[in-house]
């Protein structure tokens, strides 16, 4: 017995005992499987590379928003951090301009 028939099998037992179908039922379920798994085997490759391009455009895009969106809130910290530095620095000076005279 090959892989693919005792596979098969299994799944009849599965489906006569566990879900307690009838033979022909167990028998149309079992095939109806394997013409699923066929179909999804035989899909050519280029399919897959062409869901697999799309996927990843997407995603290209997607980190390339994040990354702009990224950058612009780091410039934002940037422009913050030297304002709140200049006016700390400007203090610092008025302070020992005023305790020097």
């Amino acid at each position: 017995m090959t892989g693919v028939e005792t596979l098969n099998l299994r799944l009849y037992d599965i489906a006569k005992k566990k879900l307690k179908l009838s033979d022909s039922d167990a028998r149309d379920f079992v095939l109806a499987i394997e013409e699923e798994v066929k179909q999804i085997a035989n899909k050519p490759i280029s399919e897959y590379k062409s869901i697999l391009g799309e996927d990843m455009r997407r995603l290209e895009m997607r980190l390339t928003e994040k990354i702009h969106s990224s950058k612009t809130d780091m410039y934002k910290a940037m422009f913050l951090n030297s304002v709140v530095q200049l006016l700390a620095i400007l203090g610092a000076v008025l302070a020992i301009v005023k305790f020097v005279s």
